[in-house]
């Protein structure tokens, strides 16, 4: 078995990054809670712990992922 791209079904190939649309990463949540916290699929999520953790920043960038989706209804 070869580990190449060219054994690797089109469908699940990445696509070359396209420099001159890429866009700059302006936030990357914290190694953890915080990034368990924004990838949670659920409506509902318990995130706590000590000062310093990441939850106000979470709370403030959770929904902001959502801006630039037309079908998002907050």
């Amino acid at each position: 078995m070869q580990d190449s791209l060219e054994t690797v079904p089109a469908t699940v190939k990445p696509e070359p990054i396209d420099v001159e649309k890429a866009q700059e990463i302006i936030f990357e949540p914290n190694p953890g809670p915080q990034t368990d916290f924004l990838s949670a699929s659920e409506q509902e999520v318990l995130y706590g712990g000590a000062a310093g953790g990441g939850k106000s920043f979470a709370m403030l960038a959770d929904p902001v992922r959502y801006f630039n989706n037309p079908n998002y209804v907050s």
